[in-house]
């Protein structure tokens, strides 16, 4: 794990999934699953830094047996139907009006980490 995190401890699948859950994304999008799939996968990096289209999405596509360009589609879907004071009561991270896929990426990693 990264040497100047807080945490110890690799979040797995499931705490990832605890974490997401009360932001209530309406219907049943794949976008949840693979932002869930997302994080896991840079839990799972050696280095700090990471390129989301290069090192992260292939492998999630794989899993998905989906196209890496449509990972990012289907999450930013899953950003118009989710609840934004959730995420933000959770992480108590201020949550921008037009969030980014990599925003929230980055958002929901920084507050595993130092959960």
């Amino acid at each position: 794990m990264w040497p100047d995190t807080h945490s110890t401890i690799q979040p797995d699948y499931m705490a990832i999934y605890n974490v997401m859950l009360p932001l209530k994304p309406i219907g049943n999008y794949k976008g949840f699953w693979l932002l869930i799939s997302v994080i896991e996968e840079i839990f799972k990096q050696k280095n700090i830094k990471y390129n989301l289209s290069r090192d992260i999405y292939p492998p999630v596509a794989r899993l998905f047996e989906c196209n890496p360009k449509s990972i990012e589609r289907c999450i930013r879907t899953l950003l118009l139907n989710i609840d934004m004071s959730a995420l933000a009561g959770i992480t108590g991270a201020t949550i921008p009006e037009n969030i980014t896929v990599s925003q929230i990426i980055d958002i929901l990693v920084v507050h595993l980490l130092t959960k």
